[in-house]
């Protein structure tokens, strides 16, 4: 068994570079988890509002199937010209062209979220994710006002910038213990044998601790020249602990501004959505009454089929952003106060 004698904090220092280096590692696939999970998210949230713009088109589409049968009716009665049922034919027929286009995104969305969830390739083929039923409870979080920005110092990059500082720190004292001669306690199990026994000697002895403590007067050029890189290393560590905490700041700025435009954007899309759906019922009675033509009626119908659209890709957006204020703050804000706002007198 071999031992160092650690005077200058050689070995000390260089534990606590591996020790840095290993915690760094460890947040580096931190931030891998926490990537794969918001992207899982949002592709789970893009599903969700292709279902919702594939059963709207459905509706709507079944609605307009419907209003052609007996506009044929009609003009099999002669009520209507071959003019007016041919617009409205092309109305379903537009109608029906949106549907494929959305069946085929939402089973390209599906197929992307089985590989993030690292399905096998049977699975992929083979199977169906079925989504939430009930989707109240999908509705987007609000992010509360105040979070404290020592939030951003739990982000996994942040903690892996600042472990590779710690580690090269570390290595700046080891490599200045580099400097001074190493003083080594070898320890034998038995009985020496007699060549061993002569190494010790006393003449040997002096000769070997002497060498010792010379040989970094040998490599002095090349060991401070090691110092030199491993403080250059450090300075760059440095900078890069610096751009990681002002990346850090940029992309919680950013997720919240999309997020609170996204909201912003659903509630004027709901909002859109309510004044066209009463704008139709009023068309149906008009409609009944004799005072709108059925084509006017459809373009009632196709303005508010493409606001239920919006309104569900702007939830969609809502919830995306959302994901994103987790992914940027490091995995959310549950444990931490927000801090209180100062009234201003």
């Amino acid at each position: 068994m071999a031992y160092e004698v650690d005077l200058w904090g050689r070995l000390r220092r260089g534990s606590e570079a591996a020790q840095a280096t290993l915690l760094a590692t460890e947040a580096a696939r931190h931030t891998v988890r926490i990537a794969l999970a918001s992207e899982i998210a949002v592709s789970y949230y893009t599903l969700v509002a292709l279902d919702s713009q594939v059963e709207a088109t459905r509706r709507s589409l079944q609605l307009r199937s419907e209003g052609l049968e007996l506009q044929r009716a009609r003009y099999a009665a002669g009520l209507i010209n071959d003019f007016t049922l041919k617009q409205l034919e092309g109305e379903v027929a537009a109608a029906r062209a949106q549907l494929p286009p959305l069946q085929a995104r939402r089973t390209a969305e599906e197929l992307a979220l089985a590989v993030l969830l690292g399905r096998s390739p049977r699975a992929i083929m083979e199977d169906a994710f079925a989504v939430a039923a009930d989707r109240s409870g999908l509705a987007a979080a609000v992010i509360p006002e105040g979070l404290p920005s020592d939030l951003l110092l739990r982000r996994p990059d942040v903690v892996e910038a600042e472990q590779r500082l710690i580690a090269a720190n570390a290595r700046i004292g080891e490599a200045r213990a580099q400097l001074f001669p190493r003083i080594g306690l070898t320890g034998y199990l038995g009985s020496e044998s007699s060549s061993l026994s002569d190494l010790f000697t006393g003449p040997a002895s002096i000769w070997q601790l002497a060498f010792g403590l010379a040989q970094p007067i040998f490599q002095g050029g090349r060991l401070l020249g090691e110092i030199d890189a491993t403080e250059a290393r450090q300075r760059q560590a440095l900078a890069g602990y610096q751009k990681t905490l002002q990346e850090a700041f940029r992309e919680v700025r950013t997720a919240l501004s999309t997020q609170s435009r996204a909201r912003e954007a659903y509630e004027a899309e709901g909002m859109r959505v309510a004044a066209l759906t009463q704008a139709l019922r009023l068309a149906l009675i008009r409609y009944k009454t004799g005072l709108l033509s059925q084509l006017e009626v459809i373009d009632a119908e196709r303005n508010l089929l493409q606001a239920e659209l919006n309104r569900i890709d702007a939830l969609r957006a809502q919830r995306a952003a959302v994901a994103d204020v987790v992914r940027a703050l490091g995995g959310g804000w549950e444990g931490f106060q927000p801090t209180p706002i100062a009234q201003s007198k």
